[in-house]
């Protein structure tokens, strides 16, 4: 069903492209005060360090001899067949 498109459909277009333009500024504006100001750290009570950010913690590498392990690891883990999958039942 075609849609309708005359005056009221141009100014519906024109409100939200004006609203949508505005909404992604302001959401630029707020990232920018959050990034140069950002809220302070959480400590709870049973620490006496706050928590860190998710940008403060640290993730292991896999690199080099780990990476190669865990991956021949997960591969072998990934392809391994069962025992029974060249067998004919009641072949022995």
């Amino acid at each position: 069903m075609p849609r309708k498109v005359g005056v009221g459909s141009k100014a519906w277009k024109v409100v939200d492209s004006v609203a949508c333009k505005t909404a992604g500024a302001a959401f630029d504006a707020i990232q920018f005060f959050n990034k140069h100001n950002p809220n302070p750290n959480f400590t709870p009570k049973w620490s006496d360090k706050p928590l860190l950010k998710s940008w403060e913690k640290s993730k292991p590498t896999l690199v080099g001899r780990d990476r190669q392990i865990r991956c021949a690891q997960d591969a072998s883990k990934t392809h391994a067949k069962p025992s029974s999958a060249g067998k004919k039942i009641g072949a022995t």
